[in-house]
């Protein structure tokens, strides 16, 4: 496997933390080394960056497998409010337009609406996603 001239950065750089995880805890970043490059690489789409580089690539990013139900339809709403069709949301998180379309209307009822845009007004409201739309 070859990774493309474009996705090597080979640069001086010093990482920037973003999130406090007990991996790099300790870690004395102020006298930290310069890190001398890295593959630039996309995380998935509910993946979490913890360091990142000066120009804003992601560095170190973490990942929960298995969210739960409660998870997966927060990152579905999070989505619909996005405006992503069904199909767009189960292409992303990687599972069936059917999966999606049951966790869509499990959502529409817990939230007590009847279309995606209101259950993303809703969810906006809640402060669960931010504007719907946007």
């Amino acid at each position: 496997m070859t990774a493309s001239k474009s996705s090597l950065i080979e640069e001086p750089f010093l990482p920037q933390v973003l999130r406090d995880e007990q991996v790099i805890r300790g870690i004395d970043w102020k006298n930290a080394p310069f890190l001398f490059g890295y593959v630039v690489t996309s995380p998935k789409p509910t993946a979490t960056a913890s360091l990142i580089t000066e120009r804003g690539d992601p560095l170190f990013v973490s990942w929960r497998f298995g969210l739960g139900k409660s998870g997966v339809q927060l990152e579905i709403l999070r989505l619909v409010a996005g405006g992503l069709t069904n199909p767009e949301i189960a292409a992303r998180l990687v599972v069936s337009v059917r999966t999606v379309d049951n966790h869509v209307a499990a959502i529409l009822e817990k939230l007590g609406t009847r279309t995606r845009r209101e259950a993303a007004t809703k969810a906006a409201e809640l402060g669960v996603v931010g504007n719907p739309g946007r």
